[in-house]
């Protein structure tokens, strides 16, 4: 699929993205180089293709996706500050659309457990997932305080300890941390996405941020924060 710019010239949707995309990067001095585009530009041919008919996303075109697609990178840039490594174990919870679930499997050597209780959105992401020649599974269920909570059918379950967890507009701040920490252990990393100027939850210490206009995405360490406020892991 291609758009058109409004000199008449045509630009394929990778092109478009990657358009939209980059002043952002630059003004948050994310190197757009390290960017692999050809994966965004078929994860965008996806949302587009999808997003109407499995009400994926209030982001209906290429401008709203690339909102999207600028906070995740946020996320990725902000792993690579804190040492990320080839084969680090990734949580997303509610990954929904895949964002930032699909961005991060898109573009970091991460393995990644994508959460996601509605079926046809976990079939979506498992989709997007092979798309991008990601590692990693999805599953079908629901994480919070008390733990693992699978689908009926879901025979998979999270396990282990992961370096980093991600949720967006799924849990309140303070209550997504004490969630995160609990899978993250001392050493990983929960991140938050709040509002530019927000305080931290609970008082803790960001290890590392990467504000844009629209977001602040932060990084709190485990060890950060206080324990006996999460649940139980499944």
């Amino acid at each position: 699929m291609t758009a058109t710019t409004m000199t008449g010239t045509t630009m394929t949707q990778e092109q478009e993205l990657r358009r939209l995309v980059t002043p952002r990067l630059e003004a948050l001095g994310v190197a757009v180089d390290a960017v692999d585009w050809q994966k965004l530009g078929a994860l965008a041919g996806l949302w587009l293709h999808y997003g109407r008919s499995m009400n994926l996303s209030g982001a209906q075109d290429l401008g709203g996706i690339a909102a999207h697609v600028v906070e995740g990178l946020q996320v990725v840039a902000l792993a690579r500050s804190l040492g990320m490594n080839p084969g680090d174990r990734w949580l997303d919870v509610g990954s929904g659309a895949g964002f930032p679930g699909l961005v991060v499997a898109s573009q970091a050597p991460v393995v990644i457990t994508l959460i996601e209780p509605r079926d046809r959105r976990a079939g979506f992401l498992e989709v997007g997932l092979a798309r991008v020649s990601g590692q990693g599974e999805v599953l079908r269920g629901r994480l919070d305080e008390g733990g693992w909570h699978a689908d009926r059918r879901e025979r998979g379950a999270p396990c282990g300890v992961f370096r980093f967890a991600s949720a967006r507009a799924l849990f309140a701040p303070e209550r997504w941390l004490r969630v995160g920490a609990e899978w993250v252990g001392a050493e990983g990393f929960v991140f938050l996405h709040l509002h530019p100027g927000s305080e931290n939850p609970l008082g803790v210490s960001s290890s590392g941020r990467m504000d844009s206009d629209l977001w602040s995405v932060r990084a709190i360490a485990g060890h950060d924060v206080p324990r006996g406020t999460g649940g139980t892991k499944g």
